[in-house]
This record gives C-alpha cells, structure tokens and sequence, in this order.
C-alpha cells in the first residue's frame, strides 16, 4: 500500500486539529478523527486550534484535500468499519456514545444515528473502537471493554480494574484482543476474530 500524504493547510486554508485514528476501505478511501488531543500541552502542544470544530474527514489518492464528512462531534476519536464495508462506525468520547453511518459511493456518510451510549460507573470514556467478523462491537469503555451485537444488543463487558484506552484484533488469526491500560499491555484469545479492511470477504 502506497504512503498518501494529506497536504496541509487542508481546509478552507486552515490546518487540521491533530489527526487521531484512522481505518481506509478497499475502494481507497480513508476516513480519520480530527480531535484537539494532539493541541494540548504535553501531548504535542500547546498550540492553538485552526478549525472551530472537530471533525470525521475522508480522504482519497488524486484527491487534492481531504472532504469533511461530518462536524458535530464534541470529541471524535476511534474508527472502525463493518465487515461488509457498508457502515462506518465513530466515536464521540466527550458524548460518550458510537455513531454509526452508511457510506455511500463517493464516500460521503449518511445517517449518522447513535448506534450506543456507553455510561458507567468511573471516569473511564469510550476510547478504542473494533468490530469481528460479525459485526460484534468491542469498545473501550467505564470499567473495562463493552461488547454490543450488530444490532445493538449488549452482549456483555469484560472489566478491568484499570482504566482501558485502546484496543487491537492481532496475532496471526486475529482471534487474539490486545487492550492497553494505564499500566499493561493485555492479551486475550477470542473465539471470534477481527479483520483487515483490506482482506477478501467471505
């Protein structure tokens, strides 16, 4: 896969905020977070932001910046598609919940709906976001990872005692789930397993 390098100043002649996650489909197109994370002291900062919002971007090889696909989240962070690459799921951690929108030919999104809130007790904030091959949603959230079916059915959370950031399907089936925490890198073997984007479906 060839490196695209997104110019800057991007849009409207502005920079962006601090580009965050991102997930790209086989029809070429790459969606990212555009949070104010990377802005703050200690995490690349201080520096002021550009853009009066923080967006979900799209971006394409021949393409000359990227296209604002979205620009009502609070907080945007994670990314992540369904196995048929027809949903695009995002989420919102300030909100605290997982939006969920049809991409459409061009790329462009449309609906945008909440998909789930993600409410608990502790501070922890929705953060990492991954789907299976089924669709099953595992999101980072208050008290460990919350795992939702297609339909938006809680099937249930594995609770950690320290706060989880991110997540990843990895190894050489994918069938393990590596979590970060404030102090360790956990790994756990599934009986379900992730996917590349990039890999044939089934």
């Amino acid at each position: 896969m060839n490196t695209i390098h997104v110019p800057l100043p991007a849009i409207l002649g502005k920079k962006l905020n601090s580009p965050n996650d991102i997930v790209s489909t086989k029809e070429g197109f790459i969606y990212f977070t555009d949070p104010i994370y990377g802005l703050r002291d200690g995490n690349g900062g201080p520096a002021e932001a550009e853009l009066s919002f923080q967006g979900l971007f799209c971006f394409k090889d021949g393409w000359t910046e990227p296209k604002l696909v979205c620009g009502d989240f609070e907080h945007p962070n994670d990314v992540a598609l369904s196995y048929d690459q027809q949903r695009l799921y995002a989420i919102d951690t300030v909100k605290q919940h997982i939006r969920i929108f049809n991409i459409e030919p061009d790329g462009s999104l449309q609906e945008g709906q909440i998909y789930q809130e993600l409410w608990g007790d502790g501070e922890d904030r929705p953060d990492g976001l991954k789907l299976d091959i089924y669709d099953n949603v595992f999101s980072t959230g208050p008290g460990g990872i919350w795992i939702f079916r297609s339909d938006g059915v809680l099937l249930g959370k594995i609770k950690f005692s320290q706060k989880t950031a991110n997540l990843a399907f990895g190894g050489e089936d994918r069938r393990s789930l590596f979590i970060t925490s404030s102090q360790f890198l956990f790994r756990l073997q599934l009986k379900t397993r992730g996917f590349s984007p990039l890999e044939p479906i089934n």
